[in-house]
């Protein structure tokens, strides 16, 4: 390298010319620990120790300036760079780099890189490259812990002591209180798992850093309890009113509760006494139903100690043993029941019929006694497909009878189906007969019937001759007669004139009345008019349903007519409903003896 310098003195200047011999530096390495590591090799350090690695590079003129990198990425090294010359060759540089690096296990298998910067390079630079092998302490943790109960010779257990190590680890499974290890993989597994297999069980895992922290899981196997020491002694004789002792030992997980029972003789339990056989009654069904035809089974549980010698079904004259068959009746050899000293004993009967409805006998006997003791048996018959078919049949007979009964009472209008209002011609007289009877006597009056005269034009207008001449009509359930002689359908006295051809009014002489005194009376001269149950009332219609219901029970707030005449009847022919009406004076009327009709429903004909 060449380098010119200019010189200016006294004027004048001076160019001085020096040479500098560049030389590249040889290849940079990284030492750690006094060791050289080579090119794509491990730098092996421990979890959390801080290592101070070194960056080299000889014989560079100038010296190379050095950089570290973890990865791709740059660390500042937090010691500055040092270049001395090199003993051998004072002409030429040693270039050094400390980096101080924390290590961690996260930083396990990164690349380490250490670069030489230097312009006599043909790339400008030159590195090298290290892998990262930390060491740590193996960490431990357990997969498929049991989260249910565990069943004695039911269940499995597989329980994985998953490490994380740098090197490996070995694992060992130890159960404590036993020195021999239980397992040397990270699976424990039984199976199935046995009441011996529970236990407090450790895993441990270690290697060149160290020990990992044990992790402790507790097996517990569950099984049944089970009585495994009832004393020495199975029969204790005491002296009454003495204290005696009785031993129970028994084991289960978990572990059991001990309960003591004494059976005493009771009416619906029975006590087992060891020695006479004994037919358990309380376990007994007193009545077997079967149908004919299906077979019938007779079971009997009966304790005895010594076992029973003799046991057989017995019937009217009939006896059967244990193990015998006779016919359609068979009795099974006796067989040993869950409880000790009890035995079962089952008769079977096939094909039954009405003659087996009868008791049938258990008799036990053995060295010490007998007993003996009954079941009953019926056999019903079975419903027949032809009493079905018939009691269905008389079913829908019925059914058909009663549609045909409704039919014809619409069709007649009987009984709740007759309509109201509709009357037949031949039910006039009946009709009649029932007005008279309905009629209250000189007060009373026929239901649904008024008389009324056609209101004069004016209100308090008028003269007794002009009134004398007024059309007078009659109103039947509201409707005047000078209306259309054609009765509608809601007249419900439609019928009762025998007269066919009836003139719509007539116009009475001037003797239709007794006496003309009734202008001087106090009240309007408009009080009989014709009114309608279906119109809004007059305020002056003094015979109005309105005026009527207001007046109540008290007759004086009706116009007082004892001292009227009444009138002639409008039509000769109802003459009879005429003195129902209007009462004729007998001359011992008193206030009260005007006519006034006893209810609503008398008031309009």
């Amino acid at each position: 390298m060449i380098i010119k310098k200019k010189i200016c003195t006294n004027g004048y200047t001076l160019s001085v010319l020096t040479i500098i011999n560049t030389l590249p530096p040889q290849r940079p390495r990284i030492e750690y620990n006094g060791t050289q590591v080579l090119p794509g090799h491990n730098l092996t350090t421990l979890h959390g120790e801080v290592a101070a690695i070194k960056c080299v590079s000889h014989y560079g003129n100038p010296p190379p300036i050095l950089k570290w990198f973890l990865d791709q990425q740059e660390i500042t090294p937090t010691r500055r760079q040092t270049n001395t010359t090199e003993l051998d060759n004072p002409r030429t540089w040693l270039a050094l780099s400390v980096l101080e690096l924390t290590i961690s296990k996260d930083n396990h298998g990164r690349m380490l890189r250490c670069v030489a910067v230097h312009e006599s390079y043909s790339t400008k630079s030159s590195s090298i490259e290290v892998r990262l092998d930390v060491m740590y302490v193996p960490e431990t943790k357990l997969v498929g812990i049991p989260t249910t109960d565990i069943e004695d010779l039911k269940d499995s257990i597989a329980i994985r002591c998953v490490v994380s190590a740098n090197p490996k680890a070995s694992v060992v499974w130890r159960r404590e209180g036993q020195n021999q290890p239980a397992s040397l993989q990270e699976l424990l597994q039984f199976s199935p798992a046995i009441r011996q297999h529970s236990g407090l069980y450790t895993c441990h895992a270690r290697n060149k850093a160290g020990d990992s922290q044990p992790v402790r899981v507790q097996i517990d196997v569950k099984y049944s309890p089970k009585i495994v020491n009832i004393g020495k002694e199975r029969v204790k004789t005491a002296t009454l009113f003495s204290p005696t002792n009785f031993e129970c030992q028994g084991e289960g997980n978990p572990p059991p509760t001990y309960q003591w029972i004494q059976k005493r003789p009771s009416p619906s339990d029975a006590t087992i006494e060891r020695g006479a056989p004994q037919v358990l009654r309380q376990s007994v069904t007193p009545e077997v139903v079967v149908e004919r035809g299906q077979p019938a089974h007779l079971s009997m549980v009966v304790c005895a100690d010594p076992r029973p010698r003799f046991v057989a079904w017995e019937w009217g004259s009939l006896r059967l043993e244990a193990g015998a068959e006779m016919g359609k009746y068979k009795v099974d050899e006796v067989t040993q029941e869950e409880r000790e000293d009890c035995y079962l004993s089952t008769l079977h009967i096939k094909d039954t019929s009405a003659t087996d409805s009868r008791a049938y006998y258990l008799a036990v006997e053995n060295d010490r006694g007998t007993d003996r003791h009954a079941v009953q048996l019926y056999v019903s018959e079975p419903l027949q497909m032809s009493t079905l078919v018939s009691v269905a049949g008389a079913l829908l007979v019925a059914f058909l009878l009663l549609i045909c009964v409704c039919v014809y009472a619409i069709r007649a209008e009987k009984c709740c189906f007759a309509r109201k209002g509709d009357f037949k011609p031949s039910d006039i007289d009946g009709q009649k007969l029932d007005i008279e009877k309905t009629t209250t006597g000189p007060g009373g009056i026929p239901a649904d019937a008024i008389y009324t005269t056609t209101p004069r034009s004016g209100h308090h207008g008028g003269s007794p001759e002009a009134m004398k001449h007024q059309p007078t009509t009659l109103t039947y359930n509201g409707r005047s007669s000078l209306e259309d002689p054609k009765p509608k359908a809601e007249n419900v006295y439609y019928g009762l004139d025998t007269q066919t051809n009836r003139p719509k009014s007539r116009i009475f002489s001037p003797d239709f009345y007794e006496s003309d005194d009734d202008i001087e009376n106090s009240y309007h001269q408009d009080k009989y008019h014709s009114f309608s149950r279906y119109t809004t009332p007059s305020t002056k219609d003094n015979w109005s349903y309105a005026s009527t219901v207001a007046a109540g029970p008290h007759r004086h707030s009706l116009p007082n007519d004892n001292n009227r005449p009444r009138p002639k009847p409008l039509q000769y022919e109802n003459e009879k409903y005429y003195d129902h009406v209007f009462p004729k004076r007998d001359g011992k009327i008193g206030v009260d003896g005007f006519y006034q009709p006893n209810s609503l429903e008398h008031a309009e004909l």
